[in-house]
């Protein structure tokens, strides 16, 4: 071998060992780079997977708890709709009551509410004085259309029976009975002065209800509202 062959030689040589080794430092560059990143793949994976979960925990509380409302709505509904129920056959048993029986039911309200305004207008007059108290000059009885024909002089006539004992004869011959009719569905309007009492069916339900609806409510489930 020549000089000159030695000397390509050993540039040769120098040059593959010199390429050898910054290829095996760029594989091992190369090989940190992809460790590196498969470690930050399985921590951002790691972390997407835990808030994924997070997510799924958070929507399946928020979905059962927008079930339990809904369920809940649901029964109350239900209940509600029972308590209305009730309400309205107490309401269906008055209007399919027989004749005399419905009547005596008129007779009731209508001395309740009566013998009520005169004890009150008796209070006053002890309170005021006759000179201060405008009493009543008549106490008009309203019904409905129907009502008025089948019931009308005989309320008035068995109201006065009724409350023979309890009111002045003369405070009961103020007692008339209206010409006018009223669109109720049962009951009636007690007038006197600018005063209008209503007892109407509807009326008389609905007070009753504000009073007893929590004890209905009670009877028919066994809890509160």
């Amino acid at each position: 071998m020549t000089g000159l062959d030695k000397i390509t030689k050993k540039l040769t040589d120098d040059a593959r060992a010199d390429a050898d080794a910054k290829l095996a430092a760029a594989k091992a560059e190369c090989d940190s780079i992809d460790a590196d990143y498969e470690a930050r793949a399985k921590a951002l994976r790691d972390s997407m997977l835990a808030d994924a979960e997070r997510e799924a925990s958070s929507r399946i509380a928020r979905l059962k708890s927008s079930i339990a409302i809904e369920k809940r709505n649901v029964v109350l509904a239900e209940r509600s709709a029972l308590v209305d129920e009730a309400f309205s056959h107490a309401m269906n048993d008055i209007r399919s009551m027989a004749p005399e029986d419905y009547r005596k039911l008129l007779v009731d309200i209508l001395s309740s509410v009566l013998t009520a305004q005169v004890r009150a207008e008796e209070d006053e007059l002890k309170n005021y004085g006759p000179d201060e108290l405008e009493t009543a000059e008549s106490y008009e009885v309203v019904l409905n259309q129907a009502d008025l024909k089948a019931h009308g002089e005989a309320l008035i006539a068995e109201t006065a029976v009724a409350v023979a004992g309890r009111i002045a004869p003369a405070t009961v011959k103020k007692l008339k009975l209206s010409e006018t009719t009223a669109p109720i569905d049962g009951g009636l309007i007690l007038k006197y002065g600018d005063v209008e009492v209503n007892c109407s069916l509807s009326m008389i339900f609905s007070r009753l209800r504000e009073t007893l609806e929590s004890e209905v409510y009670g009877i028919l489930f066994k809890v509160s509202p």
